[in-house]
């Protein structure tokens, strides 16, 4: 797992391998008091260090428009939003091969959208991306990786977002009884 990451401040389960880049990279996102860690190119090259792209090189406008991009479509994928929604992103994986082996270029935008790419390409051929959720509580959204042995989780944390679930439920039940009885008498 990345530490001390955007996924780490949420306390959601840690994806793993590279598909913890994609969680990390979903993550970014401001959930309730937290920042959007791609909210400005400053913030977006403190995050991209933070993850050990080790470029130590800023984000430029544009690169940080492809990562916010990026961050979208993911979320997108991971089930965030209607699909008429979707705006396609194209990803091109640039590997440079030379006689020291195989490189990938090493600007922060290039270097993570490439790892991005592979993170995706393998998650899909080993079919962990599909435990690769956002929470399901709506005011939470945080990725984490479904560590559910059926893997049918919904909440990045059951004390958290599954038990406040549980309590508007028994809420709702309630008032609906409420209703009806009240409109029965």
């Amino acid at each position: 797992m990345l530490e001390g990451t955007a996924t780490t401040r949420y306390e959601a389960n840690p994806a793993p391998g590279d598909l913890a880049l994609l969680q990390d990279l979903v993550n970014t996102v401001s959930v309730g008091p937290g920042a959007d860690l791609l909210g400005s190119t400053d913030s977006a090259t403190t995050w991209l260090a933070s993850i050990g792209t080790g470029t130590g090189a800023g984000v430029d406008v544009d690169s940080l428009e492809r990562l916010r991009r990026l961050r979208t479509a993911i979320r997108r994928l991971l089930g965030d939003g209607p699909a008429e929604h979707h705006q396609p992103v194209d990803l091109a994986l640039r590997l440079r091969l030379d006689d020291d082996g195989i490189t990938v270029p090493h600007d922060g935008g290039d270097f993570i959208e490439a790892k991005v790419a592979v993170a995706l390409l393998e998650g899909r051929a080993t079919g962990a991306l599909s435990r690769l959720k956002l929470c399901a509580n709506p005011d939470c959204q945080v990725a984490f990786f479904d560590q559910s042995k059926n893997g049918a989780g919904k909440w990045h944390s059951s004390a958290r977002c599954g038990n406040a679930a549980r309590v508007r439920a028994h809420r709702d039940r309630t008032i609906s009884r409420t209703d009806t009885n009240s409109s029965t008498s």
